[in-house]
């Protein structure tokens, strides 16, 4: 807290300290704030090197919105990691594969060759894949079926 006495006009100014950030929000906008902190990059240059909209970031940064699913390659290298837990179920792999690889539900049915409907409940844990589509999601997700 920064007290600031001007000519006639009382002002209090507060803010957090870049540490205080860094350690305080574990969202996947502080982890965009803190990687762009360490790397000493205004928004504009971490929206360069991402090559996305400075309004996204803005908007991610805030935890305002989430990124859309084909700005994970992106942010997962800007990162330098994937800013989600490692996946355990089948599950939590489709959509963290999905994310990894920049697809939509839809582009990712299509890929897998099955409705966007089934994959979303699928993803949801709501469904588990028959045997007949088990090797089909182990090749996309890169592993056996869990």
């Amino acid at each position: 807290r920064v007290a600031f006495l001007l000519p006639g006009i009382p002002l209090s100014l507060t803010a957090q300290s870049p540490e205080a950030i860094r350690k305080s929000r574990l969202t996947l906008g502080g982890m965009l704030l803190r990687r762009r902190l360490e790397l000493r990059l205004n928004q504009t240059q971490a929206a360069q090197a991402m090559r996305v909209d400075l309004r996204s970031l803005r908007y991610w940064e805030a935890d305002h919105r989430p990124p859309g699913d084909r700005f994970y390659p992106a942010i997962i290298g800007f990162l330098g990691y994937e800013p989600w837990p490692e996946a355990q179920t089948l599950a939590e792999r489709l959509v963290a594969e999905r994310r990894r690889q920049g697809l939509s539900a839809n582009r990712a049915a299509l890929v897998i060759g099955v409705d966007e409907e089934v994959l979303r409940r699928w993803e949801s844990g709501e469904w588990r894949p028959s045997k007949l589509t088990t090797k089909r999601l182990a090749a996309f997700v890169g592993g056996p079926e869990g």
